[in-house]
């Protein structure tokens, strides 16, 4: 590694940390509890350090060291996206120091709960892809995002109180996260599965911030969703259809019949997928979901959803 990694090499620690923390606190966590349990297992007896190997791989399992091997390369790009967020938003120092743990959390999370999906490997990806195509491994992605976005949110409350948020808006403001991160730093290419497990992080964060408002209309849902789940979209295609598989025991439609979506706002955001505003893109989300009568439009305040931190990364 080189000199200058050695503040990111400290903050990928104190992140480690973190996650550690989380996962051997919040085993009995009623949405996260099962996979926290897994990954403290995972974790326990390992080192987790960074390293250079010039691998799009995301990490390396060293067994003969007890060791998990973060390729840096990625460490880096998430700073770097980090402080353009921080800077568009005009967030402090602090701030951006806080967006940078919860992003390295989440991260090492994601890429840690693939271990405990099946496939530690990234060289096991290309089976997965014969076998069940690109909508199931971006499911189990979608799926991956959200117990990162959750278990990153519970370490944030615990060791900073969150500057004052609810562990429903860092929920929220981590799901926007999750987002950013894929839609950045693993650019869609308009690819369809890629564009639905975008949609299905939005859709989720909106509903989970309508859902701390009190504001949605639950009897337009199926009746387990939670908003915890991981949502994957439907591709709207050509008829703008608007609606999602919730991925619980067992797989659902998220939404019940009644009003059709507004097929030009549906196919607005469909288009806009990859964008860095986030916020505009959840606005959007926002006002589909009033038409369908799924949330109350209480939660826009002067055509805005109302979030808990701007994360906005504009150009």
């Amino acid at each position: 590694m080189k000199g200058g990694d050695d503040d990111l090499q400290g903050s990928f620690e104190e992140a480690v940390g973190r996650v550690r923390r989380a996962v051997r606190t919040h085993t009995e966590d009623q949405s996260v509890g099962e996979v926290a349990a897994q990954l403290d297992a995972i974790l326990t007896p390992r080192k987790v350090v960074l390293c250079d190997r010039g691998s799009e791989q995301a990490f390396f399992i060293n067994e003969a060291n007890l060791a998990i091997e973060f390729e840096i390369a990625m460490v880096r790009r998430i700073a770097e996206l980090m402080a353009d967020v921080a800077d568009a938003s005009s967030h402090s120092n602090d701030e951006e120091r806080r967006l940078l743990q919860a992003a390295l959390a989440e991260y090492v999370i994601h890429e840690l709960t693939h271990w405990v999906q099946g496939f530690p490997d990234y060289t096991q990806v290309p089976d997965i892809k014969n076998g069940i195509g690109g909508e199931g491994l971006a499911m189990l992605d979608v799926a991956a995002d959200c117990i990162a976005a959750r278990l990153a949110a519970l370490a944030e409350m615990e060791i900073q109180g969150a500057n004052g948020l609810t562990i429903e808006q860092a929920y929220v403001n981590n799901l926007v996260l999750a987002y950013l991160l894929g839609a950045q730093l693993f650019p869609a290419e308009r690819r369809k599965h890629k564009l639905q497990r975008s949609l299905g992080l939005l859709m989720s964060a909106t509903l989970a911030q309508a859902d701390s408002l009190g504001a949605v209309n639950r009897d337009r849902l199926f009746s387990g969703w939670r908003p915890t789940q991981p949502l994957f979209a439907f591709d709207p295609g050509g008829n703008g259809v608007f609606n999602a598989f919730v991925l619980d025991r067992p797989p659902a439609i998220l939404i019940l019949g009644g009003k059709p979506p507004p097929r030009l706002l549906v196919e607005e955001l469909w288009q806009r997928l990859g964008e860095p505003n986030a916020d505009a893109l959840i606005e959007l989300a926002a006002k589909i979901f009033i038409a369908m009568g799924v949330i109350d439009k209480s939660v826009l305040l002067g055509g805005k959803l109302k979030l808990g931190v701007g994360l906005t990364l504009a150009r």
